[in-house]
C-alpha cells in the first residue's frame, strides 16, 4: 500500500505581511511622495503616528519623509507647531539622521507647551539623552528637560502673578525687580544662562551723528570657514569678498548682522583661534563697526558660554560690537533696536515698548534673529504674537532679520520685512513659491547680503548675490 501524499494547503500571505499591506494602504496619501523615505517605519507605526492629523498635518509628514534636508526642517517645523502632532515628531526625531535637525527640533520643544504637556516628551528626551550619538543633541535635549521641570514647578506663573498685582498697584520698583527674577528664570528654564550686567540695555547711544545720510551692511547665518569641510562647499568665504569689493566701491558707514554668527555653536572663549578664520580674515578688512544680534545657534554652548564669549569680544575688539544681548542706538535718521529673540522675555518685551515710546527718530529700525514674516513660516509664531504688536502700534518702518537662509522682502501695513539669512550657511529651499502670499515682494534661495541707506526723507534696500551681482532693489520714501 503506498503512502499518502498530504494534500497541498491553499497559498496564504504570511499574516505580518497582510497587516504590514493594509497599513500601507491606509497610509498611502502619506507615503505616495516618499519614494525613498527619509526615515523607515513600519507600515503600522506610520499609520498609528499620523492618526488624528489634518490633512495639511498629513502633507507635511510627505514632504519631510520624501524631502531634501532644507524642505524636510521646514515640514518638521510646520509639525512640531501642530500640538496634534507631537508623537510623530517625537518618533522622527529618533530616527531623525541629521544631526542639526534633531537639535533644532529639540530646542524648539522648549518654546512649545504642548510639548512641555505631552506625557511621551520627557521618556523621549531621556531617550535622547541615552542614545544620540551627538553630543550637542544631548546637550540640548538636557537643556529642554531642565526646562521643563522649572515650568512644572511653577515658578514663572506665580512671579506672573506677582507681577500682574504689582502693575496694578503701579509699583514701579517691584516692577522692576519681578521683571529681572522673570527673566532669571526664562534664561535658566531654556539654557541661557547669563549674568545681569549682560542682559542690561543701557541708554541710546550714538553710532553715527544725525546729521548724515548712512549705508549699512546686513546679513546673517554665516560663520562656518571654521568648520572642517565647510569652506569648500558653503559660500561664506566668496560671498565675503564680494561684501569687501562692494565696500570698496560704494564705502558701508557700519554693518548689523541678524544672528548664527557661527555655526553649530558660538565659541566657547572670546580668544578662540576660530575668530580668525571666520570673521576677523573676512570681515575685518572693511574696517567698520558690526552691531551684532544673536541667533539660535549663537545660544548652543552651554550655560550661555557663547553668547557670553561673543559679549566679552566686544570689549577687545576694534569691530566688534556687542553691548548687551538687546540695545538700541542711533545713525544718521534712524534708530536702531536690537532684540534677542530667542527669549523674548517681559522684560525684553517691556524695554522695547518703552525705547519705541521714547524714540524721536525719523526712521525706526528693528532687528533680530527670527522673523516676523518668512515665506515658509519658519519660527515666524513668537514673533507675530510679541513683536509684531509692537512694531504696529509705534510706527516701525523696517525689520530685518535672518534665520531662514534666504533674502526675503515683504511690505504688510505700512512695514517692510527683510530677510537677509544667506550670508553663509547652506541656502533653505523657499518650499511651494506658487502659493500666493500677502504682503511678498521679492524670495530667492540665493547666497546673498542685503544693503540698506538711509536718508531723511528715503530708504533704499538692495540685495547683493555673489561677484557683486544685484539681485533685488527696491526704494521707499516719507
Amino acid at each position: 500500500m503506498s503512502a499518502q501524499l498530504p494534500r497541498p494547503r491553499p497559498h496564504r500571505a504570511p499574516r505580518r505581511l497582510g497587516l504590514l499591506l493594509t497599513a500601507l494602504a491606509l497610509t498611502a496619501p502619506v507615503l505616495a511622495a516618499a519614494q525613498q523615505p527619509r526615515i523607515g517605519f513600519r507600515g503600522d507605526s506610520l499609520r498609528q503616528l499620523t492618526t488624528g492629523l489634518s490633512p495639511a498635518a498629513r502633507q507635511a509628514v510627505t514632504r519631510y519623509l520624501g524631502s531634501s534636508d532644507s524642505a524636510s526642517r521646514s515640514a518638521l517645523s510646520l509639525l512640531a507647531n501642530d500640538p496634534t502632532a507631537v508623537r510623530f515628531v517625537l518618533a522622527a526625531v529618533a530616527k531623525e539622521p541629521k544631526d542639526s535637525l534633531r537639535r533644532s527640533v529639540i530646542a524648539g520643544m522648549g518654546r512649545r507647551p504642548h510639548f512641555a504637556a505631552h506625557a511621551g516628551t520627557i521618556p523621549a528626551l531621556v531617550g535622547v539623552v541615552r542614545r544620540d550619538p551627538s553630543p550637542f543633541v544631548v546637550n540640548e535635549a538636557l537643556n529642554v528637560l531642565r526646562g521643563i521641570t522649572i515650568q512644572a514647578s511653577g515658578v514663572r506663573g506665580a512671579l506672573a502673578d506677582r507681577l500682574s498685582a504689582a502693575q496694578a498697584a503701579n509699583d514701579a520698583a517691584a516692577i522692576r525687580r519681578l521683571l529681572d527674577a522673570d527673566e532669571t528664570f526664562a534664561h535658566l528654564e531654556g539654557g541661557l544662562h547669563a549674568p545681569p550686567f549682560v542682559r542690561e540695555p543701557g541708554p541710546p547711544f550714538a553710532a553715527l551723528p544725525a546729521d548724515r545720510p548712512i549705508r549699512i551692511l546686513a546679513f546673517g547665518d554665516y560663520g562656518v570657514a571654521h568648520l572642517p569641510g565647510r569652506a569648500a562647499t558653503t559660500h561664506q568665504v566668496p560671498l565675503a569678498e564680494s561684501m569687501r569689493v562692494r565696500h570698496a566701491r560704494a564705502p558701508f558707514d557700519f554693518a548689523i548682522t541678524t544672528g548664527d554668527n557661527f555655526y553649530p555653536t558660538s565659541f566657547p572663549t572670546p580668544d578662540d583661534p576660530a575668530w580668525e578664520i571666520s570673521w576677523e580674515n573676512l570681515y575685518g578688512p572693511m574696517q567698520i563697526p558690526f552691531y551684532i544680534s544673536l541667533g539660535n545657534h549663537d545660544w548652543y554652548e552651554p550655560l550661555g558660554a557663547g553668547p557670553t564669549a561673543q559679549y566679552v569680544r566686544g570689549l577687545i575688539s576694534r569691530w566688534w560690537r556687542l553691548p548687551a544681548y538687546y540695545y538700541t542706538y542711533t545713525a544718521g535718521p534712524a534708530q536702531f533696536f536690537v532684540i534677542n529673540t530667542q527669549l523674548l522675555t517681559p522684560r525684553q518685551l517691556t524695554w522695547l515698548r518703552e525705547a519705541l515710546a521714547a524714540s524721536r527718530a525719523r526712521w525706526k529700525i528693528v532687528y533680530g534673529h527670527f522673523p516676523v514674516f518668512e515665506q515658509t513660516n519658519y519660527t515666524t509664531d513668537p514673533q507675530q504674537r510679541l513683536v509684531l504688536p509692537l512694531l504696529q502700534e509705534f510706527g516701525v518702518d523696517l525689520y530685518l532679520a535672518g534665520h531662514h537662509h534666504t533674502i526675503q522682502h515683504w511690505q504688510l501695513e505700512g512695514i517692510d520685512y527683510v530677510v537677509t539669512g544667506a550670508g553663509g550657511a547652506t541656502n533653505y529651499s523657499l518650499g511651494d513659491t506658487t502659493v500666493t502670499r500677502p504682503g511678498r515682494r521679492f524670495i530667492a534661495s540665493l547666497p546673498a547680503f542685503a544693503e540698506v541707506g538711509v536718508w531723511r526723507d528715503s530708504l533704499t534696500l538692495r540685495f547683493t548675490g555673489l561677484s557683486e551681482r544685484e539681485l533685488y532693489r527696491y526704494t521707499r520714501r516719507k
